[in-house]
């Protein structure tokens, strides 16, 4: 079994740089854990993007912090020995969610989320919601857009919000 800690336990990673690096390794589709498999992955995808940079003569500056980023966070996991890093807030690890709805979680805190404190609040399931009550131009869609509106309300349940 694979041991998962609050990313906050390691004192020199930030939930919201784990919770981006989980994002981007895993195209908007996070779970709210970034594990040690993801993050390798995700530096090389990131030291890919330096060489195509610098081939062309771009600016690497930006590449070459988040790796520098992403190695210290990977040293740190590993220093604790751990395969994994849980960046929601405790707010949503302690409702114990189905994956659906950390999914839903991670997707809220990333796109609706700012100056929040970390937190899931009501606006931020508010504007969640108002983002998928637009019209759906086929069934498949419309029963998408159900589905992500019925695990907003199941979060804003489970949260009590």
């Amino acid at each position: 079994m694979s041991t998962v800690i609050p990313a906050e336990s390691l004192p020199r990673v930030n939930r919201y740089a784990v919770m981006l690096c989980d994002w981007n390794v895993n195209q908007g589709s996070a779970n709210g854990v970034l594990t040690e498999r993801e993050l390798v992955h995700y530096i090389d995808t990131l030291q890919d993007e330096y060489s195509s940079r610098d081939a062309i003569g771009e600016s690497t500056q930006f590449v070459s912090d988040r790796i520098a980023d992403c190695e210290r966070m990977l040293e740190d996991m590993r220093a604790a020995g751990v395969d994994g890093l849980d960046y929601l807030p405790p707010q949503v690890r302690d409702a114990d969610l189905s994956p659906e709805l950390r999914a839903r979680a991670v997707e809220i805190l990333k796109v609706d989320g700012s100056n929040n404190g970390g937190n899931i609040t009501r606006n931020m399931l508010a504007k969640a919601r108002a983002r998928y009550s637009g019209s759906a131009r086929t069934p498949g869609s419309s029963q998408n857009l159900q589905r992500a509106l019925d695990e907003i309300k199941k979060l804003g349940a489970a949260l009590d919000l």
